[in-house]
């Protein structure tokens, strides 16, 4: 129907705010609707002076502090719950099946049993983070890479 409503914004970022973002309450979000995530990284010269980097680098995603962490990922389950005494957490729980492990993440994705998932074995979902979770820059997600995904399911 064309609204537009803003899930989550965070101005203020804290550098020990390093979590997940859950809703208290569950959100209901219609069959068909669209969710975008948008993030930038602020390395502007005031900021960059008091984290002690260069504001002219060219930022990129990693794991060191003076990277761009983000790493957009949105949990959903049906909207009648499995359980109806248990919790939002506990239903998304239980739908996930206890957990998922990087293997998992390999295994789901690995078409071609390489090990390794590469852009063309990635799902459309995650093809547009595939450069930033490919911190080595081969072109092939790992295992070490895979955790990522894995942790940042919410999962493991």
């Amino acid at each position: 129907d064309g609204t537009s409503e803003v899930l989550i914004d965070v101005p203020n970022y804290d550098f020990n705010w390093q979590t997940n973002y859950v809703f208290k309450e569950p959100k209901f979000i219609p069959a068909g609707t669209r969710v975008e995530v948008s993030m930038w990284y602020d390395n502007d010269e005031a900021r960059a002076e008091l984290a002690g980097i260069d504001p002219t680098r060219t930022v990129r995603w990693g794991q060191a502090t003076t990277d761009e962490m983000m790493f957009g990922w949105i949990d959903y389950t049906d909207a009648e719950p499995m359980d109806p005494n248990a919790t939002a957490a506990e239903n998304q729980q239980a739908a996930s099946g206890g957990g998922v492990t990087a293997a998992d993440v390999i295994q789901m994705m690995d078409t071609n049993s390489d090990g390794k998932i590469s852009l063309e074995e990635a799902p459309e979902g995650l093809k547009a983070s595939f450069g930033m979770i490919d911190t080595n820059g081969d072109g092939e997600i790992d295992i070490d890479e895979a955790e990522m995904i894995a942790r940042f399911m919410g999962n493991n």
